[in-house]
């Protein structure tokens, strides 16, 4: 039964968790796995707990805040260009 446990708790934490939480948080598996070790070896339980949505908090923050080359694409829009609904109307 704990050679059960031990292979379940492997495959959960190794395998499955990080492709899930990679895929929703649009992180990268491999990248996953790392923050948990060094969260581990950093702080602890903690770190692990938190080390996660921390990497996943400030990939959210430098998309946000990084600026993109000039003449870059951003979903679909030139990087220049106004964000929709920005734009201001000459008659108002």
């Amino acid at each position: 039964m704990l050679a059960l446990l031990v292979v379940w708790r492997i495959l959960m934490d190794y395998g499955i968790a990080p492709r899930v939480m990679g895929h929703e948080l649009e992180i990268h598996p491999l990248l996953a796995i790392f923050t948990l070790m060094v969260g581990g070896a950093v702080g602890g339980i903690v770190g692990i707990y938190l080390s996660v949505p921390l990497v996943a908090a400030l990939r959210f923050i430098y998309g946000r805040f990084a600026s993109p080359p000039v003449g870059a694409t951003v979903q679909g829009r030139i990087a220049d260009s106004p964000e929709p609904g920005r734009e201001t109307s000459a008659m108002t």
